[in-house]
């Protein structure tokens, strides 16, 4: 099941990607795409989060910022970010635990 996640999100990104392209500015279906945009990044985020790759998720929260920069996830993301760059953080010591 996760596995099919997998595939599908690079995609769903791929095609916002090329949709966006070619989509003017002014449209009013503009700030939608670039929010599903950033859910397809969002969501590869937290299947990497899942496998305990907390370095790839955090990359991918941080690719939001530049890949859809007014989406309205991207608070949420960066914040996000932080937080899986260093999973330990907030815990006694600094450092985490061992």
């Amino acid at each position: 099941m996760v596995r099919s996640g997998l595939a599908k999100y690079p995609q769903a990104e791929h095609a916002y990607t090329q949709v966006l392209a070619v989509t003017p500015q002014g449209d009013e279906s503009r700030a939608a795409l670039v929010d599903n945009l950033a859910a397809s990044i969002y969501k590869q985020g937290e299947l990497a989060n899942d496998a305990k790759d907390y370095r790839a998720a955090a990359d991918h929260f941080l690719r939001i910022r530049t890949a859809a920069p007014t989406s309205s996830i991207r608070a949420t993301a960066e914040y996000d970010a932080g937080g899986r760059a260093n999973p330990h953080a907030g815990l006694e010591g600094g450092g985490g635990r061992a």
